[in-house]
């Protein structure tokens, strides 16, 4: 990034933790994980049936679990159900986990690198404040990604909105608008290993946020020096506005679920490209190189373009990219009441 921080804002009314989403026939179960691809209960999937044992239709929001053609994989849950019979999981970590990195409010832990056929990681017991993504290593220019580092001159800098298409692709990952060239990206091609696992291209890890509960009801993650890959993937090394040598140029994808209960807000202040989906359409876009930007996103208003209604739960993904020295921060203040991530399975 340039000169600049990286800030992500979420609010929304306060309301309880969600147990993992199971594997479900057209609804978000709220009980335990659903190994079997059985039809979960509780708050609905609005538009979306899962590939799995019971269900073949689709949706703009990703299908969670099921026995086979499953579209995404629900992140295990310590002590939560695999039989479908109602997990008790779901609650807050309440301080920072032993092996978690701290940082100025909430932690961070890097996990193992995502594997061909590999499980993702086991959650402890607890999911809403425990947020498990993928973090992908990239190298910069000359002789790196041609869109990490880009030699960009003054007029090349800011906001780029509309980057990428407004409905998430059919493969859950956003898609570049119209040919996909623009001064700040150099295509489709290019672009696609952005959040997918790229042989010699990206190396992905498994990354796990806890978000820090306050005596607001606010859940808090900020990391002023924000380089959750220093010493690993391929650890090449650019300077900062402090002089320090830190690993630049990485992507974050997360998919999780939320209830959505009436009155909730979110709103994202940072640098460089992100795009948020909710229900599978466009509602942040943060597209390109620039310095500290603001986007707030009021549920209620836009409930009717992003196709949703209280009482029904769905999809949330994110999509960030740290492109550029010289600083990296980041920060999520949120109320919003998270299920358990997911993972799209590679390839795609």
């Amino acid at each position: 990034m340039r000169r600049t921080a990286n800030v992500l804002v979420l609010m929304s009314a306060l309301s309880g933790c969600e147990n993992p989403p199971p594997s479900t026939a057209g609804g978000l179960g709220t009980g335990g994980a659903d190994a079997a691809g059985s039809a979960g209960t509780g708050a609905p999937i609005a538009g979306n049936t899962a590939a799995g044992a019971a269900g073949t239709g689709s949706g703009s929001a990703p299908p969670m679990g099921g026995s086979a053609g499953s579209a995404v994989i629900p992140i295990p849950m310590a002590g939560a159900s695999n039989a479908g019979d109602g997990g008790t999981g779901g609650g807050l970590v309440e301080t920072l986990p032993p092996d978690f990195t701290g940082t100025d409010a909430g932690g961070f832990k890097l996990g193992e690198p995502v594997m061909p056929g590999g499980a993702p990681p086991v959650n402890e017991g607890k999911c809403n404040n425990l947020l498990t993504g993928i973090v992908r290593d990239f190298r910069g220019l000359p002789d790196g990604h041609p869109n990490f580092q880009m030699d960009l001159s003054g007029t090349d800098y800011g906001v780029r909105e509309g980057l990428v298409a407004p409905a998430l692709g059919t493969d859950f990952k956003p898609l570049l608008a119209g040919d996909g060239i623009s001064p700040v990206t150099t295509g489709p091609l290019d672009f696609a290993e952005w959040y997918v696992n790229t042989t010699d291209k990206n190396m992905p890890f498994y990354l796990t946020v806890w978000l820090e509960p306050t005596s607001t009801g606010i859940f808090t993650f900020h990391s002023s020096s924000f380089f959750p890959l220093d010493g690993a993937g391929f650890n090449d090394s650019s300077t900062n506005n402090m002089g320090d040598a830190h690993n630049f140029f990485f992507t974050f994808e997360l998919h999780t679920t939320f209830n959505y209960r009436g009155g909730e807000t979110f709103t994202f202040i940072g640098d460089d490209d992100v795009w948020i989906y909710i229900n599978g359409k466009l509602a942040v876009d943060i597209g390109g190189v620039h310095e500290e930007s603001t986007a707030s996103v009021d549920l209620d208003a836009r409930a009717t373009d992003l196709g949703i209604q209280v009482g029904t739960t769905y999809a949330l993904d994110v999509f960030q990219a740290e492109r550029h020295t010289q600083e990296s921060n980041f920060r999520i203040d949120t109320s919003l009441s998270f299920d358990c991530s997911v993972f799209v399975p590679e390839p795609r």
